[in-house]
């Protein structure tokens, strides 16, 4: 951790800083506006905090709102690609391999960001301090490597007139490129756009599942028809979820941030916490 020379922030406008990681122990932040602020891993064990002002900011909760519509936009636009034609090919198939390879793809996107929303109720932090890996943060990262892959192979093949190994190469590229991501860097908006892409693919395979139910029913096979029924409405479940899940992450990503902070001794009489993430933090019991 780097350490600041400079303690002395009363009344300083910081919206919008980021002091992830920094040794700010004993520093003095009274009065000053940090809404959007970033303290996630820092140092703040004695630091002063009164009156400060916490919460969202403006700016942040565009770039959010952004990044959620560009990837709603580019994963529906896959979906459409390659849902609606697979609806009419017959199962075995010489098409056959690639739809079940899109199904398994949309259904662990979906049903991974679904439920992350359940973990995270339920106390299974993606960041914790003593957990390295989370059923949370599994969760997420196979919901992110799914839906790397998923528009690598789309829009891979969609640019190279279907060319299978390019699409393969894509998938692959897509894949490894977003479970790096989400492992090694989960931050906010990397969850914002897991999330987003997840109700998506989430709400393509639940359609998928009905069209399909639909045949099975008409064709009087119940079994058959009522079980794809069923899963399509757990799909449109997981939809909500992450849907849910990606309005919060965009509060939180707008909000002032103290995800693992060491806030021994730190004071916040008269603080105005709002939109405030304490996730995980140290010693924040003792003084709130």
């Amino acid at each position: 951790m780097t350490s600041d020379r400079t303690y002395n922030f009363t009344n300083k406008d910081l919206r919008n800083r980021s002091f992830k990681g920094r040794n700010l122990k004993g520093a003095n932040f009274s009065g000053a506006d940090i809404r959007g602020c970033d303290f996630s891993y820092a140092i703040l064990a004695g630091a002063n905090f009164e009156r400060v002002r916490t919460g969202m900011t403006f700016r942040r909760v565009i770039l959010g709102a952004i990044i959620a519509i560009v990837t709603i936009i580019l994963t529906a636009n896959a979906v459409i690609r390659t849902v609606f034609p697979s609806l009419g090919e017959p199962v075995g198939g010489k098409n056959w391999t690639y739809i079940v390879a899109l199904i398994v793809s949309l259904g662990i996107s979906g049903a991974g960001s679904g439920i992350e929303t359940w973990f995270l109720r339920r106390g299974f932090f993606r960041e914790t301090r003593f957990l390295w890996v989370s059923p949370g943060k599994v969760a997420f990262v196979l919901s992110a490597t799914a839906s790397g892959a998923f528009i690598g192979f789309v829009y891979a093949g969609f640019a190279t007139d279907k060319n299978p190994q390019i699409a393969i190469l894509g998938a692959t590229i897509g894949g490894l490129l977003m479970a790096f991501l989400s492992f090694r860097f989960p931050s906010r908006i990397v969850v914002v756009a897991v999330a987003s892409a997840g109700a998506v693919t989430g709400y393509g395979l639940a359609f998928w599942l009905w069209a399909v139910a639909l045949s099975y029913l008409t064709g009087k096979q119940l079994v058959w028809g009522i079980g794809l029924s069923m899963l399509s409405l757990t799909y449109l479940a997981l939809t909500f979820s992450s849907l849910v899940l990606t309005f919060n992450e965009i509060k939180k990503y707008a909000g002032t941030s103290f995800i693992n902070a060491d806030l021994t001794n730190a004071v916040f009489d008269s603080a105005m916490l709002k939109n405030t993430d304490l996730s995980v933090t140290m010693g924040i019991k003792d003084n709130i």
